[in-house]
């Protein structure tokens, strides 16, 4: 929080485990709120194509449709976690009627997703050829994605909760959490993420991710 505030971070976002109770109690005095009920879900590779849905690995020439998607989407792109992504290898999208309607830096816990609609997630999802790290996460309250990835053979392995202070816009399109994606006004650009936000000295007591949304340089 010291470092948004130096930084003048206009929203900080972080997801932890629901079932922690001092965890919740302390980031709900420190101002948080909270946001989304999630499912953290983990299990073998899917292998399952969605018709209509054409998954294949991104390439740089694809940064621009991908970018506008998000932005069409989310109201912002994260342009340099996708390039990242793609020159490691990892990026995958989805096109549906001759154009882009979907992208996954990585279908797992640091990664992100963004579609138009749950056919696109389905189809990520479905294309993944593993779930890296803790796996992946999907809003509770997207019950049709959720039931479909348990009918796959993906497992619960543990509730979250989204939680945010500052700038939150509640996005208007189905969405994944790592594969998580953001929705704010286009005065901010990107998220910045810190992917070791695990305190060492107290793991049980803080045990979440943190986003740090930052203004745009233009404004």
């Amino acid at each position: 929080m010291t470092r948004a505030r130096n930084r003048h971070f206009v929203g900080i976002r972080l997801v932890q485990s629901a079932y922690h109770s001092r965890s919740l109690s302390l980031y709900t005095k420190l101002g948080f709120d909270t946001r989304e009920p999630l499912s953290n879900l983990q299990g073998p590779p899917i292998g399952l194509e969605i018709p209509g849905h054409a998954v294949r690995r991104a390439n740089e020439g694809d940064l621009d449709d991908c970018n506008k998607l998000c932005v069409r989407v989310h109201g912002h792109d994260r342009g340099p976690e996708l390039l990242e992504a793609i020159m490691q290898g990892t990026a995958m999208l989805v096109e549906h009627g001759g154009r882009v309607t979907g992208y996954a830096t990585m279908v797992g816990f640091f990664g992100h997703a963004v579609g138009e609609n749950n056919e696109d997630l389905k189809a990520l999802i479905g294309a993944a050829t593993a779930f890296p790290g803790p796996g992946f996460m999907v809003p509770t309250r997207n019950g049709e994605v959720l039931r479909w990835c348990l009918e796959k053979g993906l497992r619960i392995v543990q509730p979250m909760t989204l939680m945010s202070k500052g700038l939150y816009n509640e996005p208007l399109v189905p969405f994944c959490l790592q594969s998580f994606i953001e929705r704010h006004h286009g005065s901010l650009d990107h998220a910045f993420i810190l992917r070791n936000a695990l305190r060492r000295s107290e793991p049980r007591l803080i045990r979440c991710r943190i986003f740090f949304l930052a203004r745009s340089k233009a404004g």
